[in-house]
């Protein structure tokens, strides 16, 4: 990635009720007729998070297509007068036949495999979402200099975006630590 000297803010989305109940809400779920949205919860870690990049100095704002992200990004997008693109990259990891699944079932299901090269049957694994990502990263990355950046999206898109971030690669990837719902995350792009 070029040294660019821009500044990424990574911003999960606000809690949603899937996040409480421990749910896997994937594209299954934002193809329903009711998608996750922000809870009362949700929506204040948005506006806190929105306060809190309000004097950042933010000069782009780019989100996935999710409701849940959408609606996050509209309140930070609001509060710093910054308008909102919209970046299929940047959706939640494919959960394919998993969608829906409590967390727990999931970590029982992946339990002894490799994440980052194996995805559940008719998803993505970590690889191909870090992939889309780094795609992502590179556009954007290539095309300012010395811009802040927010990224809304979902936490195995932010968590790769973080690895590419810190230049980490292979099983250190799953050492980084996880962005939480309403989190903020600053890296400053410069030579790796």
């Amino acid at each position: 990635m070029k040294d660019s000297g821009n500044t990424f803010f990574l911003l999960r989305h606000g809690q949603t009720d899937f996040n409480v109940r421990g749910l896997i809400a994937a594209l299954i779920e934002e193809s329903s007729n009711n998608p996750p949205h922000l809870n009362e919860v949700g929506e204040n870690q948005a506006r806190d998070a929105a306060e809190s990049l309000a004097n950042e100095s933010i000069d782009f704002i780019y989100s996935s297509p999710f409701k849940r992200t959408v609606q996050t990004a509209s309140i930070v997008s609001e509060r710093v007068g910054i308008e909102t693109k919209v970046d299929n990259r940047l959706r939640e990891v494919e959960a394919g036949t998993l969608a829906g699944w409590t967390i727990a079932d999931w970590e029982k299901y992946f339990e002894g495999k490799n994440t980052l090269t194996e995805g559940p049957p008719g998803g993505e694994s970590l690889n191909d979402v870090r992939e889309r990502a780094a795609e992502f990263l590179n556009d954007v990355n290539g095309g300012h200099n010395g811009k802040n950046i927010l990224v809304v999206s979902h936490g195995d898109t932010l968590w790769m975006m973080q690895s590419i971030l810190l230049g980490i690669e292979g099983e250190e990837i799953l050492k980084t630590p996880y962005i939480e719902n309403g989190e903020i995350k600053k890296f400053v792009v410069r030579a790796l």
